[in-house]
């Protein structure tokens, strides 16, 4: 007695490109801000890429906004903050007449914590 064996369809994916196909992610790290133990205050050094944040909504349901930008180690990161990080780089580019993108190298200080936070931002080169 001989039994039929059924090839079946090759099922196995080759590789995992094959797998995912187009799909695909970038992902960006956020600014990473470091702490100054003299003011006890935390600070980052950017340089826009971007000249215009986008609006989004975080994970407590608040209105937020990024915008791309180079920090000091030279990789595209996203600066990501509220409405008072992002006046106080507003009024720095009406005090200067430029866009965020004609901006030297800047430093942002991340004065207090929470609900008082209040942003400084310098000019690297001072």
């Amino acid at each position: 007695m001989t039994k039929d064996v059924k090839k079946k369809a090759k099922t196995e994916i080759s590789t995992l490109d094959e797998f995912w196909g187009d799909f695909q992610t970038e992902y960006k790290n956020f600014v990473e801000w470091t702490y100054d133990k003299e003011t006890g205050n935390k600070f980052a050094i950017v340089s826009f890429i971007e000249d215009k944040p986008s609006k989004y909504t975080n994970k407590w349901n608040r209105e937020q906004w990024k915008i791309l930008v180079q920090d000091d180690y030279n990789e595209e990161v996203i600066l990501s903050g509220g409405k008072r990080l992002f006046n106080a780089i507003r009024k720095t580019c009406v005090e200067n007449e430029c866009l965020p993108t004609e901006l030297e190298p800047i430093i942002i200080w991340r004065i207090g914590s929470g609900f008082d936070t209040k942003y400084k931002i310098e000019d690297v080169a001072k």
